[in-house]
């Protein structure tokens, strides 16, 4: 979007400099616009609880230890037609006995002037999978982190260094996708790694959730700029978001996202009291490509350095995507300022694994009880997560498609085999295209050439490794492709490009005939025979459980039962599910509970799904019954949580309607008996589709059974259910006995 040059006011507003703290970096030098502030007005968060759920009402104004400013990153000057705009805005800060919590509020106000779908609002404005870093200073005497597992690695790829002390640094996905780690330092030089200076969220008992609002009282932000020194201007155009009206009318502040994250002052190694006297530092910052982009506190001089310069990738994009960003603003500061902190409870710099593993295993051994969770990692494949139990078996596969063949390649696979044995053997790792494979101290160096190219179309594995796991805690798995070249023959003549040259993704789309949309590839986990996984059911009324179902689950079913000495007349719910994990077709809705008149089921595909009834016609569940059951098809099996939330139930009470429970909150209405429980079943089978009643055989006997369950006559166990739905739509109805029907008739061949 054309920018137009501001007209520089004659006086400054005096009021704007009072109440903040200002920091004097930048690329061009001087002292950020007052709409910047690190702890202003010496508020510096306070002690409270925050319930980590997706939702905001714990947090308040008190809690803000800095703000930054909106459309200050290096779109507004160069790729303003991109999408996932990272735009950081403003840092908040709590604690309480037993964690740290953050919130960190990011912003998309380009909805004031671009139109929805369009540039920076396409993907509903969100940032997808875009890197996201919290970086927190508990201990200033510790040893500083550097941001890198090595000198020419930054973590998760993203080219950024800390000059500013951080000895704890958590990345996590902007959609909350993948396996989200907490890194810390493992030498004194500041390095970490994804085995001993890596824990999941998980393991370190870390939560977040999002939101998509803004708890921000004003948005200040740049409206028209041609010049990124206006971020040191206060008589810039600086323009409220929360009233300023656009050329397409008033921000939307459902394009931004507020994230919520609880912290352990266990894997800290502090407590609350170190907090109140020594404080803990804290900065989030956002990437986009290779490189950091927007931070809160702002430091200007790493984020907007390059700004007007080109991407070597794209050259209609900034260099700040691709730059190294060396990181040298102040912390804001939680809890006290921390000038001359004594640390009464530091964080040890080589914390002791809390699941320690043998260092010298061997297949004989009993495994220790547990789980492992395997992280794999790829500069090409990207990234994804797997938990297997201590012992059991899992093949990590990297599947690649490619519009053209594999012409030659050659790359590395490590792994930590303190927790992972190697099964494959070498000459079968690269199933579809033939390499040559060395191993050294547990890593796999691999190349290999074809003069006739190797297709991948449509996607077919690059690297498949099985592994045993052999311990507890966290593993990596990382796969380097160092070189890749795609290619086509015309006319006997080998044409190709080289996609990957030195571990870097090159842009071949200037080449004539090559697409880099041609090339795109996943990984993906493959559990080993009779592994299992883990499905946590939380409810605020039907209580919590852990339910273990195969890993090679084709459906898995989670049901809701209630049992009320009181008829139901309505009911309000809300479940929420990882919709990376879990597939929920919205034409089950309909079939979420079976036992009740004028039901509905709204669904959504970020993993929501609001239902309701409300019926004059009172349902009995004075014999235990299902209340709500959801089938779901697994994406990618893993150990997951389902959470119900039951918002409103009320009853027919003495002839006049109560609820029992009312916004979430159980009224323990006298005289009224009411009690629920959760199962979940993980279906596995050896029949074929449409074999309903378990013979063998799929005939007319089949479409009988299937008429009877839709009229209710019969109830189908789950793996009934799973054969029955040949129509693949996760729910059992009229339409699957007419497919059935036509199948035994030879008038189709397949389902």
């Amino acid at each position: 979007m054309k920018r137009t040059k501001r007209i520089t006011a004659v006086v400054l507003a005096i009021a704007l400099l009072i109440s903040a703290v200002v920091l004097s970096v930048g690329a061009t030098g001087g002292t950020l616009a007052s709409h910047y502030a690190t702890n202003p007005d010496n508020g510096y968060g306070k002690q409270a609880t925050i319930t980590i759920d997706g939702t905001t009402s714990d947090w308040s104004d008190d809690m803000l230890i800095s703000t930054g400013a909106a459309w200050d990153v290096a779109n507004n000057w160069k790729g303003s037609h991109e999408n996932r705009l990272v735009d950081a805005y403003a840092l908040y800060g709590a604690w309480d006995s037993t964690n740290l919590y953050l919130g960190m509020q990011f912003v998309n106000t380009t909805d004031t002037w671009a139109n929805p779908g369009e540039q920076s609002l396409m993907e509903n404005g969100k940032m997808g999978d875009m890197g996201l870093v919290l970086a927190l200073s508990v201990d200033p005497s510790s040893t500083g982190m550097n941001g890198r597992i090595d000198e020419s690695t930054g973590i998760w790829g993203i080219d950024m260094n800390f000059e500013t002390h951080v000895d704890h640094l958590l990345y996590f996905h902007a959609d909350l996708s993948g396996d989200p780690g907490l890194f810390t330092a493992v030498d004194s030089s500041g390095f970490t790694s994804y085995t001993a200076g890596l824990k999941s969220f998980t393991n370190a008992g870390i939560n977040i959730k999002k939101a998509d609002t803004n708890i921000c009282s004003s948005i200040w932000g740049l409206n028209y700029s041609d010049d990124p020194d206006d971020v040191y201007d206060d008589a810039a155009d600086w323009v409220d978001y929360k009233t300023f009206t656009g050329s397409k009318g008033k921000h939307n502040t459902t394009y931004d996202t507020f994230y919520e994250i609880s912290i352990p002052l266990a894997t800290l190694g502090i407590n609350a009291n170190y907090i109140t006297q020594n404080g803990v530092g804290a900065m989030v910052l956002g990437s986009r490509g290779a490189s950091g982009v927007d931070s809160v506190p702002f430091d200007a001089a790493a984020m907007l350095d390059n700004a007007t310069g080109a991407c070597g990738n794209d050259p209609s994009t900034s260099h700040e995507k691709d730059d190294s960003d060396t990181i040298t603003a102040p912390l804001a500061r939680i809890g006290a300022v921390g000038d001359t902190p004594t640390p009464t409870n530091p964080t040890p710099t080589n914390p002791t694994p809390t699941d320690p593993t043998p260092t010298d295993p061997t297949p004989t051994d009993p495994p220790v009880a547990g789980k492992l969770n395997i992280n794999s990692t790829s500069n090409l494949f990207g990234s994804n997560s797997y938990s297997v139990d201590n012992g059991g078996t899992v093949t990590v596969k990297y599947e690649l498609d490619s519009g053209m063949g594999v012409v030659n390649t050659q790359w590395q696979l490590s792994y930590d085999s303190s927790k992972l044995r190697l099964i494959t053997d070498s000459a079968a790792i690269s199933p579809n295209f033939n390499v040559g494979v060395n191993s050294v101290n547990n890593v796999l160096y691999a190349a290999g050439s074809k003069t006739s190219p190797a297709s991948f179309a449509g996607g077919k594995t690059f690297v498949a490794a099985e592994f045993e796991a052999i311990g507890t805690g966290s593993a990596t798995v990382n796969l380097n492709v160092e070189e890749l070249s795609v290619g086509y023959l015309k006319s006997g003549v080998l044409n190709y490009a080289q996609v990957v040259e030195n571990s870097q993704i090159k842009d071949i789309s200037s080449q004539e005939g090559f697409s880099n949309s041609s090339v795109s590839g996943r990984t993906v986990f493959a559990p080993g025979a009779g592994a299992m996984v883990d499905i946590n059911i939380v409810s605020d009324f039907f209580g919590n459980k852990t339910v273990r179902v195969p890993a090679d689950s084709k459906i898995v079913t989670i049901d809701f039962d209630m049992e009320s000495n009181y008829k139901l007349i309505s009911a309000q719910w809300t479940m929420y599910y990882d919709p990376t994990v879990l597939s929920f077709n919205e034409s089950q809705g309909d079939f979420m509970m079976p036992n009740v008149n004028s039901a509905t089921a709204q669904i959504n595909d970020t993993g929501v799904i609001k239902g309701n009834f409300s019926n004059i016609r009172a349902n009995d569940f004075s014999q235990k019954d299902t209340f709500i059951t959801a089938t779901f098809k697994p994406v990618e099996l893993k150990d997951t949580t389902v959470r119900l939330d039951l918002v409103y139930l009320g009853v027919k009470k003495d002839g006049e309607d109560c609820y029992v429970v009312e916004e979430g909150v159980n009224q323990n209405v006298s005289g009224v008996t009411v009690s629920g429980d959760d199962s979940a079943t993980g279906v596995t089978t050896d029949k074929n589709l449409g074999d309903v009643n378990l013979d063998g055989d799929v005939d007319i006997d089949d479409v009988t059974l299937v008429q009877k369950a839709v009229a209710k006559l019969v109830v189908l166990t789950p793996e009934q259910r799973y054969l029955a739905d040949v129509n693949d739509d996760c729910a059992v109805k009229i339409d699957d006995a007419t497919a059935i029907q036509k199948f035994v008739a030879k008038l189709i061949t397949s389902f």
